[in-house]
């Protein structure tokens, strides 16, 4: 189908109304919400050239946090939670955390939205802004403010905007600016896009003041991706930031873990792994390659890159037996590859070693385009993972679909 028509109408700042269950993502499939008729761009039929179509895959690999008690029972979608309105032509890409509203003592889940419109005389055609939403069950979202947490006010940000935000908890070590000595406990990781060149760039926050957000610049100098591109063709290209705190099982140190990059087709590129002491001392790798790459014949065949942040979580007692670990970092990442797209899979690391070879990969997907409004929108056939919790016993997954709207998907948290 070319064009969704237009079914209902949307006040300033609506989101999708869905009522979550077993039967969402039909009843929200048949209610996209639109202000207006669009044409879904860049359909896939030839988004991959000749490249290879991937088999189907075989049994569907769910990573173990999506299990209750070891055993593994699916997820549940819930359709779209949130789409376009009147100030947004789409809505995508979100990240997300729980935390106790500063405003009324409860505990929520907050998300930042990217939040597009389109700008026919700009000299990039969309931009896009983050925006703060919030939910008290994880499903049914509400804008906290109007106006954009920050904005595009940088060189590397102000022709294509802020993108793609991506939450890191540092609660457990907060962070210390060292121009003034103030410490933060929330930072946002985003993709800073000037037109031509992805970047990765930082704001820092407080839980306890979701009001104010302090920018932090770019997370690399551009002159260290340039000794080591991940992408031949764009030197300074870097995106998809995905990091963690926790404390070493072994030594008892307080680790910062970061992955970051992406990967192209014919073994270009990757995903880099990195280790810092404290929070943002991160180095780009000078003389290190990638964790992760492509692999031809699966589901991260033309790109691989990180989807939401890291996840500590009891291992399967098949890797356990053959490890020795009881735990592992599950690192959920996002693969493209002809017919199906953009597609979610994972791999996992040992806790003392997260930088080295993981000790699992999936060969299938475990999230993959099948709705409309996954397979059709502005980019066709594309499940972008950027955002998870767990809620009031659930781990959600929040996605962007299509790059016009946003779905989630839940299971029974991992005890």
């Amino acid at each position: 189908m070319n064009i969704i028509l237009l079914l209902f109408f949307v006040l300033n700042f609506s989101p999708f109304m869905v009522v979550p269950g077993n039967n969402i993502a039909q009843a929200s499939e048949s209610a996209v919400i639109q202000t207006k008729q669009w044409t879904p761009g860049n359909q896939p039929a030839n988004r991959w050239g000749d490249s290879p179509a991937v088999p189907e895959p075989g049994k569907v690999e769910l990573p173990d946090f999506l299990s209750a008690r070891g055993k593994k029972k699916g997820f549940v979608r819930h359709g779209i939670i949130f789409g376009p309105s009147k100030k947004f032509d789409a809505t995508f890409n979100p990240t997300a955390w729980t935390s106790k509203d500063p405003s009324d003592g409860k505990e929520k889940v907050f998300m930042i939205i990217r939040g597009e419109e389109n700008l026919p005389n700009a000299e990039w055609k969309r931009r896009s802004l983050p925006y703060l939403v919030s939910s008290e069950d994880g499903f049914h979202f509400t804008m906290v403010q109007e106006n954009p947490i920050f904005q595009a006010t940088e060189w590397y940000e102000k022709a294509g905007g802020i993108e793609d935000p991506r939450y890191f908890d540092m609660r457990l070590q907060p962070f210390v600016d060292s121009k003034d000595g103030k410490s933060f406990n929330g930072a946002i990781l985003y993709t800073a896009y000037d037109g031509k060149t992805a970047r990765i760039a930082v704001a820092y926050f407080n839980h306890e003041n979701l009001s104010y957000f302090r920018k932090g610049g770019l997370l690399f100098d551009p002159a260290d991706v340039r000794q080591n591109p991940i992408v031949a063709t764009n030197p300074e290209w870097n995106k998809s930031p995905a990091a963690i705190q926790y404390r070493d099982p072994t030594t008892h140190k307080i680790v910062n873990l970061l992955y970051a990059g992406e990967g192209a087709k014919n073994k270009q590129g990757g995903i880099m792994a990195m280790l810092a002491d404290t929070p943002f001392s991160w180095k780009w790798p000078l003389n290190r390659g990638p964790s992760i790459q492509t692999e031809i014949g699966i589901y991260i065949q033309n790109l691989v890159e990180p989807a939401f942040q890291p996840v500590i979580a009891p291992l399967s007692a098949e890797l356990t037996e053959k490890t020795g670990e009881t735990e592992g970092i599950y690192l959920s990442i996002h693969g493209d590859s002809p017919p199906r797209g953009y597609q979610l899979g994972f791999q996992i690391f040992k806790l003392g070693d997260p930088t080295g070879v993981p000790i699992f990969r999936s060969t299938s997907p475990y999230l993959f385009p099948e709705k409309a409004y996954e397979l059709e929108g502005q980019v066709g056939k594309v499940i972008f993972a950027s955002g998870s919790v767990v809620f009031k016993g659930q781990r959600i997954i929040y996605y962007g679909a299509g790059d016009r709207v946003i779905g989630a998907i839940s299971a029974e948290a991992a005890k």
